[in-house]
């Protein structure tokens, strides 16, 4: 069975996110709030994910489950092809 590392997780958020100071001031909270963090707390994730552009995957795998795989990305042929 997979363990999660919550705490890498943290850290590595804290890290994309310019530091505790940063990410609490981005955050709207008090860096004192981040260092008591041992997880990403779930009403934080889509805000984190939005300034450190880890997946919300990544950061809670618990709640959001293993990153999925994209589909692949399919243009729609152009009808105004020059004859």
């Amino acid at each position: 069975m997979d363990t999660i590392d919550h705490q890498t997780i943290v850290a590595e958020a804290v890290r994309l996110g310019g530091g505790p100071t940063e990410l609490a001031r981005q955050l709207g909270i008090a860096s004192q709030a981040i260092s008591q963090w041992t997880r990403i707390p779930v009403g934080r994730v889509i805000a984190i994910e939005a300034i450190t552009g880890l997946p919300r995957e990544y950061l809670r795998p618990d709640i959001y489950g293993a990153p999925r795989p994209r589909p692949p990305h399919h243009r729609k042929a152009d009808s105004r092809v020059a004859a």
